[in-house]
């Protein structure tokens, strides 16, 4: 009994995650040209833990668990649960579009054909917050009856828990649930402090769940200045830190990478090349000015401190990854940012990189592939996840003041 679940956990985790990680592709931060995403990924979860950049609107982390509940309530189980929540997300998105709740809906554009659905997109952040009380896939969920205790041995076995599957103080669907005329992405007051509330219990003392707890929208371009981390602990501040140096430096290389792409579209002859060339050209000289007026904090940054909390929160981090990251960092580029321009050894650098990331599909080496590039390769800078933090706090913030007015 208990291999078989293990079974049928591994499977729809590793397809629940292929699905995640593809449609974490198409996002433009997620692009990870010179493999420092799991740099990146450590810090983002140690600053904003259970938040994705695919995860669009906060309601969402109720709207999957009413619909588990709601279904199990009328009877279903297994595989006819899953394909009645299947269903109704389905149904949600054309009633969502009728109540002109367009902005974060997923499947705004491909309807109820919508490939990948809330409950694969949130499933891993409600149990990060605690609103899924067990570690297991949607299948094995659905095989449980959230209404009536299974004999205690047996619930033991399955889940590890003696209660509830879904926290019991979930707040009640609205009246008539799924089947209502009208479904927004407004949070009810008791539902934004309930939500408030599970992110501040389950990731304490992270700068997320600091944000939950104010009654305010976050609205800094970045997080590192975000006003509302004004009176933070400092340790807190010491993380954000981090994060804005760890980004700042690294945009550099990523700059970098795509000016050497462009350079070599131009020897094969793409007619953008000469456009391109110049304007990433511009880009690094703007970085660099940004470098410039973080000096101080990039020469006395403590990237072995960096390093503990990144390799603490992922242990998995590749040596080869720190290498590059460091020899980037060392080279004198962030005490003369000009260098990415002039010094050569850093193209060689950047180049080396990506024939180590890729092989035989690095762009550089490839010119069928070279041919292909859209003129853009990860040339954003990193921010963690920090739109859609906005997004979800927005939703949670304007929830409260509803309840304060």
């Amino acid at each position: 009994m208990a291999s078989g679940l293990a079974w049928l956990d591994f499977s729809e985790r590793d397809q629940r995650r292929a699905r995640e990680l593809i449609q974490l592709f198409l996002q433009p931060e997620s692009r990870d040209e010179l493999g420092i995403g799991t740099v990146r990924d450590a810090l983002s979860d140690l600053l904003f833990p259970g938040i994705s950049v695919i995860q669009t609107r906060a309601r969402y982390f109720l709207f999957v668990p009413w619909l588990f509940k709601e279904g199990a309530r009328r009877g279903r189980r297994g595989r006819e649960l899953l394909n009645w929540v299947d269903k109704w997300q389905r149904i949600h998105v054309e009633t969502l579009r009728q109540s002109n709740a367009v902005d974060g809906l997923i499947g705004r554009v491909a309807g109820a054909r919508v490939k990948i659905l809330p409950s694969t997109i949130y499933w891993n952040a409600l149990l990060r917050f605690g609103i899924l009380r067990l570690d297991g896939s949607q299948e094995i969920i659905a095989a449980i009856d959230p209404q009536r205790r299974m004999p205690e041995e047996a619930l033991r076995e399955v889940t590890g828990l003696n209660e509830s599957v879904w926290q019991r103080n979930l707040p009640d669907a609205p009246q008539g649930f799924p089947d209502v005329r009208e479904l927004t992405f407004d949070l009810t007051p008791d539902e934004a402090d309930w939500l408030s509330e599970r992110i501040q219990d389950t990731t304490d003392g992270t700068p997320l769940a600091w944000l939950a707890s104010l009654n305010q929208a976050p609205t800094g371009e970045f997080p590192w200045g975000e006003p509302l981390f004004s009176g933070a602990p400092a340790a807190m501040k010491s993380l954000l830190l981090h994060a804005e140096l760890f980004s700042l430096a690294m945009h550099g290389a990523a700059l970098l990478y795509n000016l050497l792409l462009a350079r070599r579209s131009g020897e094969l002859g793409d007619e953008r090349a000469e456009a391109l060339v110049t304007d990433y050209e511009q880009a690094i000289e703007g970085w660099a000015e940004g470098v410039s007026l973080r000096q101080k904090a990039l020469v006395g940054w403590d990237r072995l401190s960096m390093w503990r909390l990144a390799t603490g929160q992922n242990p998995g981090i590749k040596p080869q990854t720190r290498s590059f990251i460091e020899a980037w960092c060392g080279s004198g580029v962030l005490s003369d940012p000009l260098m990415a321009l002039k010094d050569p050894g850093l193209g060689q650098l950047v180049a080396m990189r990506e024939r180590e990331q890729k092989r035989g599909q690095a762009r550089l080496k490839n010119d069928r592939l070279m041919k292909q590039w859209g003129g853009a390769s990860g040339s954003g800078r990193v921010i963690y996840r920090w739109d859609r933090v906005k997004t979800i706090l927005g939703d949670i913030a304007r929830g409260k003041v509803d309840a304060l007015a």
